[in-house]
């Protein structure tokens, strides 16, 4: 046991740290029930609705609040306590579950609701993601950071797998308001071990609520090459690289001919070959190979999209969705551990805070585009030019993501913008 203890401490040392620790058990429980809930409410819309353009306006609107606010809030983040603001977040990310719940269970739920739900959800989560990325700083110290966003990310896709498996079961036999009921209650750890953690004072220079200090952070993101070149791939991801599974539902339905349990599979093969692109990452940071990773990731993710765009055969689609997991999980998690690995604390919540708008917030845009292409000309087209825009921009980039790792060996930094 101990020697299996220090194998697992040699290769993810973040988990040396007891705060992290609960933290991850936590986080882990909590994403179960989140990807539970993000399973069931495009299967609901759907079934609703029979529109693919509406999948694609729903998902756009729950987004839409990261899209303006989310670079704010890595400024709020710097000045404010991280661990204070995770829980507000958090506790009203419980509250909303509940709503979904109690709607659900009085047939009540129409797309009124859910819309105002998601915009609800989007707006915790602009404020929740970019705090949640760098408050890893705080529980683990800096040679264990790679580790613990690599573990972060492995865990978000881990429940990826599990969460739509059960919800595939739920919705089949206990029925949508069990799905969201679940979810509520996955909340309460994560909370409690918020409550319970002390973290890591951390220095927050000069940073006030202003248009100053978010334009300090994105002039600093700015003259970094590798982090510019990384948020340029993310933003371009987010437009037209993840948005794929908007559509993924009426893949399923139109071109597998598979149910909810079928189209829950999809998403839990996805999360598959997520965790094992985390865990990959895990291991290769510890080799100083993280820019080839990031840029093998994207070539993965791209093939695999452009063989998704051509499947015909249910047992295909499952190959081919492992391989956009283990790529995307690759690229977005290699290129998140680059640019902490590169940022120093004082910049940290605003330069996350503009990874997320890139990642998440520039998603409505995405969303929409993806769902109109599949709603007015096709499905599979859709999927072809998404991988098609995705290529040309990792080949401009290639060059200076190969590069960045000279910026994490040396710690060359900008020198900070007052």
């Amino acid at each position: 046991m101990n020697s299996i203890a220090s194998g697992i401490n040699e290769h993810f040392p973040a988990l040396g740290h007891k705060p992290y620790r609960a933290f991850f058990i936590a986080q882990f429980i909590s994403l179960i029930g989140t990807w539970m809930q993000q399973i069931t409410i495009p299967w609901i819309v759907l079934e609703q609705t029979n529109s693919k353009f509406m999948l694609g306006v729903v998902s756009a609107l729950s987004t839409l609040p990261m899209l303006l606010l989310t670079i704010f809030a890595g400024v709020f983040a710097d000045k404010h306590s991280k661990r204070t603001i995770l829980i507000f977040t958090q506790t009203f990310l419980l509250v909303q579950a509940a709503i979904f719940a109690v709607l659900s269970g009085m047939e009540s739920l129409t797309i009124p609701f859910i819309i105002a739900l998601g915009m609800m959800g989007g707006l915790l989560m602009a404020f929740d993601m970019p705090t949640r990325q760098s408050f890893i700083r705080e529980i683990v110290n800096i040679k264990s950071l790679p580790s613990a966003i690599a573990l972060n990310s492995g865990i978000f896709n881990a429940a990826r797998f599990i969460g739509p498996a059960i919800a595939g079961m739920v919705l089949a036999h206990a029925g949508k308001t069990w799905c969201f009921s679940i979810n509520a209650i996955s909340f309460v750890g994560i909370i409690a071990v918020l409550i319970w953690i002390t973290p890591a004072a951390i220095n927050r220079p000069g940073v006030t609520l202003s248009l100053a200090s978010l334009s300090a952070g994105v002039r600093y993101a700015a003259q970094s090459r590798g982090i510019r070149s990384v948020l340029i791939l993310v933003g371009v991801c987010s437009l037209f690289g993840w948005t794929y599974v908007t559509i993924l539902p009426a893949i399923a339905r139109e071109i597998y001919h598979v149910d909810e349990r079928g189209f829950g599979m999809l998403v839990s093969v996805t999360g598959v070959g997520a965790v094992i692109g985390a865990l990959s990452i895990a291991i290769l940071g510890r080799r100083g190979i993280l820019p080839q990773a990031v840029v093998v990731g994207w070539f993965i993710f791209i093939a695999a999209l452009l063989a998704l765009a051509i499947s015909n055969a249910y047992w295909m689609g499952l190959v081919t969705v492992f391989g956009v997991g283990l790529g995307l999980t690759v690229l977005h998690t290699g290129g998140n551990t680059l640019v902490q690995m590169i940022v120093p604390d004082e910049y940290r919540g605003r330069v996350m805070g503009l990874y997320a708008f890139l990642w998440i917030g520039m998603a409505p845009f995405g969303n929409l585009l993806i769902g109109t292409m599949a709603q007015f000309i096709n499905l599979r087209v859709a999927l072809g030019v998404n991988a098609v825009v995705c290529l040309i921009a990792v080949l401009c980039v290639r060059a200076r993501i190969l590069s960045c790792h000279q910026e994490i060996l040396s710690r060359t930094q900008p020198q900070p913008v007052n």
